[in-house]
């Protein structure tokens, strides 16, 4: 790569902000699927409802965006290791069928998702 076809500062701060907003609109449409508030989804209760919807959205971002392990746990507050954590059991449950619940909702939200520009 050239110093020429490197993007300026300007591009990649404007594509980072793009992705964050994304992000933020994943996570909006899966509170409202849910009926949640994001505050609640970002937090730390251990409803089962609120961390079912967490870990999808934990799970969605990780498989949508090229966002690090750290970066999602900075978005959520938590360590990488917890964001991982929800990774595999969402994959888990999705994979095994434990919860035919979930492989539904999950299909439902990423036609919602689907819908979101980038």
């Amino acid at each position: 790569m050239n110093y020429w076809s490197m993007p300026s500062l300007r591009e990649r701060q404007k594509a980072m902000k793009e992705k964050i907003n994304y992000v933020e609109n994943i996570i909006k449409e899966i509170c409202k699927y849910y009926s949640l508030t994001g505050d609640q989804v970002k937090g730390k209760s251990r409803k089962r409802e609120i961390v079912k919807a967490r870990f999808i959205s934990i799970y969605i971002i990780k498989n949508e965006t090229d966002f690090t392990l750290s970066a999602i746990g900075r978005i959520f507050n938590r360590d990488h290791s917890t964001i991982l954590h929800s990774i595999k059991i969402i994959n888990n449950t999705l994979t095994l069928r434990y919860d035919t619940d979930i492989s539904d909702e999950m299909r439902e939200i990423k036609k919602i998702i689907n819908n979101l520009t980038y």
